[in-house]
């Protein structure tokens, strides 16, 4: 790693602020420039403020697990933007060169109704949607209606939401998070304990395009599936959830993946807090490992301490992988001097040869010479 990166301000990686933008045309809104502006909103306020340029990567993964959430939501997005601008080639295109010339005729049919005024384009949106069309273009039929701001298109997307079938219901909760209006969260609230679970899945993507932090915060609080609460916990932390994540930490809860979201929002207090009273092992590896995100929060006396007061080497081990997250070769370095155990002492020597730098070396040098770097 390039220690310019890793000490020289200038050397950061830095995001744009982004502002929300509506572009009004005839009642529509653009979800695309919302939802891109969330996620990017996030990555800034999750991963960039204050932190190391070599926390970019973690940024680019968060980036990409929110879009991928919504990649179907994405689809029609950028196929509407491009028939909207005349582009003749997109993703959008490119996957419905694998539909029917009927399901491609009807996908452009829809699109020219973005053109129309709402109470024109709504009685043909509900007769796709009610009709024996294919998935493929009542999915698109579910894009286009989430762009109509009336009371109407409205309730036609919470009743499919909550009625309808299949791919088509996912794309309607999909698009109520996209929407994110009060009215189009309480109905996606209303399917949290349904009993399949993608459905489940669906409401959580939702609460994640809307940054709706409290319904998060209330799945993992009272979901029964150990799944739905470790991805809202997950979610938490990635949408920059830190007073929800420290609402469940205080009350006790104590788990992986809440460690490891306390680390992606910067919670190193509650962070250290679990850590220190957690009692299974396993568990706390996990938050160890977890506290390399927060390699610019925690002094290197702090990390020093936490190596010192683990009681076994699989533990240490585990500070060890958090100096390599936190690519914090000095501390490594003064561990190394420090160790008197000849194991761990090889093990700290090695973990500093995997982050790299003058200090490695030095240290490498003087165990070749038999003398303390």
């Amino acid at each position: 790693m390039d220690r310019r990166m890793r000490s020289d301000p200038s050397a950061r990686f830095h995001l744009p602020t982004v502002g929300h933008h509506r572009a009004d045309h005839n009642g529509w809104h653009s979800p695309k420039t919302r939802l891109t502006t969330h996620v990017f909103i996030g990555i800034k306020e999750t991963f960039m403020n204050g932190r190391k340029y070599s926390r970019w990567p973690l940024a680019l993964a968060f980036c990409l697990a929110v879009i991928s959430t919504s990649a179907s939501a994405f689809t029609g997005i950028d196929a509407a933007a491009g028939a909207a601008s005349g582009a003749g080639a997109g993703g959008g295109q490119r996957k419905e060169a694998n539909l029917s010339e009927s399901d491609q005729l009807a996908i452009a049919a829809l699109r020219s109704l973005m053109s129309l005024p709402p109470e024109q384009a709504l009685p043909r949106i509900r007769k796709v949607l009610e009709g024996q069309r294919s998935d493929d273009v009542k999915a698109r039929a579910v894009f286009v209606l989430s762009q109509i701001e009336s009371p109407e298109a409205s309730q036609l997307l919470a009743d499919l939401a909550a009625k309808g079938q299949g791919r088509t219901q996912i794309e309607a909760i999909r698009s109520l998070g996209i929407r994110g209006d009060a009215a189009a969260m309480q109905a996606v609230h209303a399917l949290v304990n349904d009993t399949r679970p993608e459905v489940r899945s669906a409401t959580r993507e939702a609460m994640i395009i809307a940054n709706d932090r409290a319904g998060l915060l209330q799945i993992a609080k009272s979901a029964t599936d150990e799944d739905d609460v470790r991805s809202a916990i997950e979610a938490l932390g990635a949408i920059g959830g830190t007073k929800e994540l420290r609402e469940l930490a205080d009350s006790g809860v104590a788990s992986a993946p809440l460690m490891t979201a306390l680390a992606i929002s910067g919670d190193k207090e509650s962070l250290l807090r679990l850590i220190k009273s957690e009692t299974n092992a396993d568990t706390r590896v996990e938050g160890l490992r977890a506290l390399g995100l927060l390699s610019e929060k925690l002094s290197s006396t702090e990390w020093q301490d936490l190596y010192a007061s683990m009681p076994d080497a699989k533990q240490k081990r585990a500070v060890l992988n958090g100096l390599v997250i936190a690519s914090d070769d000095q501390t490594l370095l003064a561990l190394y001097r420090k160790e008197q155990d000849s194991k761990m002492k090889r093990e700290i020597l090695r973990t500093l040869s995997i982050v790299g730098g003058d200090a490695a070396l030095d240290a490498i040098d003087a165990a070749i010479e038999g003398q303390q770097p």
